[in-house]
Formats: C-alpha cells, sequence, structure tokens
C-alpha cells in the first residue's frame, strides 16, 4: 500500500501543529486523517443535538417545560419561530429549521430540513424518522477546507439534562476543495456515542478511515476507536498509539 500522506500530510501536520510526541510519529498522518473524519462527524453531532432539542422544546406544553429544554439545550442562543419553521440563532450562525406539515419526528412522514449558516461554511441536513427514537439524517455542505456528505443512523435516549447521542452506522466523504484534490472518506463500524450537552465520546465507537491523495495518485487506511477520557486510538500501517484529546489537531 502506498503512502499516500507521506508528503501533503507530513506538511500540514507541521504546519498546524508539532506538539506530538517521537513515539506518535508512526501514526501521525493516521491522526490527522481521524481528525478530518472526526470533524465531519462532529458537524453531524452539533446537528443531532440541535434536533433532538428542538423536537423536546415543541413537545412542551408548559411555559416550565420550555424553559428546562431551553436551559438544558440552548441556555445561551435564542430560539425563534413556531407550528413548521424555526431558527436557533448563535454569535458564531445561524440554524434554521424546516419541518414538513410541523410534524414532529415521531409522526409519519415527517421530514426536517435543517441548515447551518456561518461565515465561510454552510451545512444542510435532512432528518426523516426510522423508528422509534432513531433517524435517518443526510448531510450535505462545505467548509473551508472541504466539500462534506454523510448519511448516518441516529439514536435518542437519555434524559433532556443528559442525552445520549448513538451515531449506529454511517458513512461519510471529505473531499478537497483545492487542487489537487485529497479525499477522506470514513464509515462508522460500531456505534459512537456521546453522553451529555457536551458531547464527549464515549468509550468503544471505532470508524474506519480511507484517503486518496491526487497529488501522488495513492490511497491510505487508518482505523480509529474513541477510547474514552478523550482519548483515540488510531492504528496507521500495523502500528497503534493513543493520542489525546489536548493535541490541537483535535
Amino acid at each position: 500500500m502506498k503512502r499516500a500522506l507521506s508528503a501533503i500530510f507530513i506538511a500540514l501536520l507541521w504546519a498546524g501543529c508539532c506538539c506530538f510526541s517521537e513515539d506518535h510519529r508512526p501514526t501521525e498522518a493516521g491522526w490527522l486523517l481521524f481528525s478530518y473524519a472526526d470533524g465531519s462527524l462532529e458537524a453531524d453531532r452539533e446537528a443531532a443535538r440541535r434536533v433532538a432539542g428542538l423536537d423536546a422544546y415543541c413537545r412542551q406544553t408548559t411555559p416550565e417545560g420550555k424553559a428546562e429544554v431551553r436551559e438544558a439545550f440552548f441556555p445561551n442562543e435564542l430560539i425563534v419561530g413556531d407550528a413548521g419553521f424555526w431558527r436557533i440563532v448563535l454569535d458564531t450562525g445561524v440554524w434554521t429549521f424546516d419541518m414538513r406539515d410541523g410534524k414532529l419526528l415521531d409522526e409519519p412522514d415527517a421530514r426536517w430540513r435543517v441548515e447551518w449558516s456561518q461565515a465561510g461554511a454552510q451545512m444542510t441536513f435532512t432528518v426523516l424518522p426510522d423508528g422509534e427514537d432513531r433517524w435517518m439524517m443526510h448531510a450535505d455542505g462545505v467548509d473551508g477546507r472541504f466539500a462534506v456528505s454523510s448519511v448516518t443512523e441516529v439514536r435518542v435516549n437519555g434524559s433532556i439534562a443528559q442525552p445520549l447521542l448513538s451515531f449506529v452506522a454511517g458513512h461519510g466523504l471529505c473531499r478537497g476543495r483545492a487542487v489537487p484534490c485529497l479525499q477522506v472518506e470514513y464509515a462508522i463500524e460500531t456505534p459512537v456515542e456521546y453522553l451529555g450537552q457536551k458531547g464527549m465520546p464515549l468509550y468503544g465507537g471505532s470508524l474506519t478511515i480511507r484517503a486518496h491523495n491526487d497529488a501522488e495518485d495513492a490511497d491510505d487506511v487508518a482505523e480509529a476507536l474513541y477510547a474514552g477520557n478523550g482519548r483515540v486510538e488510531i492504528t496507521y500501517c500495523g502500528v497503534t498509539r493513543i493520542w489525546e484529546k489536548e493535541n490541537p489537531l483535535w
């Protein structure tokens, strides 16, 4: 297998950060691949968290109930709207929700179109119910570096204060906007679960990540296991190392 990242990725790595130990060097390119895949999955998580929050908010029938959901999910955000159209306004951008016929996500033929807009990035998520407390979520958009797309199956459990978002299955693609193009694909091998509003991944979720580098016409593969407590186990070219979230590439 060719080392697709040998030139372009190492340059990017050193340009962004040189804060890694000598022991991590064999897996540094795999870590960078993971950081791109994880960034895409994090965008999906942010969308799913707000979908879960707005769905819970719309179900409340009392001011006290709405206030509880707002404090849990949107303490520093402005919620505006009614019926089937809502906006959640942040300092950094705006989430827009268009609910088909005003239906909540457990109703027949429900379909939510969710958009996130900020400077330099635009994402659209289509959310469809797929059984009790489970959705299919399709995402497309662009950020500063990639055109991104993904399809994920999301399950929602837990309480309002401690929601559990489980990305049961899915895959995504990050295609570089620069030429020559870097393409990163990932697949969820075991469910990636996020507990609580902060959403730190729990132990056990895993990804397979594949890259193609047009500059060298070469391919590469890495595997990542969320090892809990902000750690990620990266396997690359037969070598496995544990990386910590404090690394600036997270």
